[in-house]
């Protein structure tokens, strides 16, 4: 499947450790020596997702019918902007997209990026994984940028975030 351009994550599960290096050559995500302990399971499954999502990118279309290919990992924001939106990438780039705020969303849901994402204000979207701190009335990402948070979405914010951040220490 490698040599045919799928980039597919391995897990071994096995009773024999012996072949455990080799296992690791293949760029295994992990190998499991049975009898298999959940909590193992569970990790290394995750550290696939990750893999996985680390590739995951949406096609945004610009002004001028260009498009271009923006991975979800470099997603820092969405700014809705009237009927377009911005997207803010962490190295501070911004695109102008054609689509509205709400359309990007759905399309970050739809490569599976739903726990990442949170919209602490109507005007905003921001992926998690990219939050540095959280106040009461804003957010700083780690590109600088400041998020406003809506009345009433601390609390809700604050969930997310630590959902997010234990999936990631896993």
């Amino acid at each position: 499947l490698r040599r045919m351009g799928n980039p597919v994550s391995i897990i071994f599960v096995t009773g024999n450790p012996d072949f455990a290096l080799e296992g690791y050559d293949l760029e295994a995500v992990s190998y499991i020596v049975k009898p298999v302990k959940r909590q193992r399971l569970w990790a290394a499954l995750d550290r696939a997702r990750e893999r996985v999502s680390d590739r995951a990118a949406v096609l945004v279309q610009l002004f001028g019918g260009e498009a271009e290919k923006v991975y979800v990992s470099d997603i820092c924001c969405l700014e809705g902007d009237g009927h377009d939106c911005i997207l803010w990438k962490r190295d501070g780039t911004r695109l102008i997209c054609k689509s509205g705020i709400r359309q990007l969303e759905q399309e970050l849901m739809e490569v599976g990026h739903h726990g990442s994402f949170f919209k602490p204000h109507r005007s905003y979207c921001v992926n998690l994984e990219h939050v540095e701190r959280i106040g009461k009335k804003e957010i700083r990402m780690d590109n600088r940028m400041a998020v406003p948070v809506a009345r009433g979405k601390w609390e809700e914010l604050n969930q997310a975030y630590m959902e997010c951040f234990r999936r990631q220490s896993f």
